[in-house]
């Protein structure tokens, strides 16, 4: 089967070295995996390098264009929608109960608690160059997954970025939950 397709070879290949490389850093030394650690079908999707995740994002993409093809309207947001797709920003599945494609965008968030349980909060967007800042709704600290990326390096990078120069010490190896949010 896989010498005849190619493009499945190529994601089979890079899935299975993804989630290899995912037990390997969560450092396992048992065969039963699904009782010693939940993993979750999205982040190894969104650890895969993009060719791959474009790939695995194709059948959905063209249930989009085939459900718009008698709209000329909406074509253009699907177009935008496989931009993003194609630049990583996202990649998409299907809801069997829902009988409808998902945007899937994986989000790493950090809860920073001081010892006298005060919560670190984004409560705005600074602007240097405008010396300004654009409030928003307070939300926890956080970062989109990039291709390729597992949790712990984006929650490693959002630190660098955001907290650069600061004493955070991390304590305990995260909790991941997967949450699903309607877009904004």
């Amino acid at each position: 089967v896989m010498m005849f397709h190619p493009d499945v070879a190529m994601v089979a290949h890079d899935y299975s070295n993804t989630l290899c490389n995912h037990i390997r850093r969560s450092k396992l030394y048992t065969s039963d995996l699904r009782q010693l650690m939940d993993i979750s079908e999205d982040s190894i999707i969104c650890a895969l390098p993009l060719e791959s995740r474009c790939a695995v994002s194709q059948p959905a993409l063209q249930a989009c264009y085939k459900a718009v093809r008698h709209d000329p309207r909406r074509f253009h947001d699907i177009a935008g929608l496989e931009a993003e797709v194609g630049s990583g920003k996202c990649w998409l599945s299907y809801d069997p109960a829902a009988a409808q494609v998902v945007r899937v965008v994986l989000v790493v968030v950090m809860k920073l608690v001081r010892k006298d349980n005060s919560i670190c909060m984004r409560v705005g967007e600074w602007f240097p160059e405008e010396r300004r800042l654009k409030k928003k709704r307070s939300q926890l600290p956080g970062t989109k997954l990039r291709p390729g990326e597992m949790p712990r390096q984006a929650l490693e990078r959002l630190l660098a970025t955001e907290f650069a120069g600061g004493v955070v010490k991390i304590t305990g190896d995260g909790d991941e939950r997967i949450e699903t949010v309607p877009s904004e």
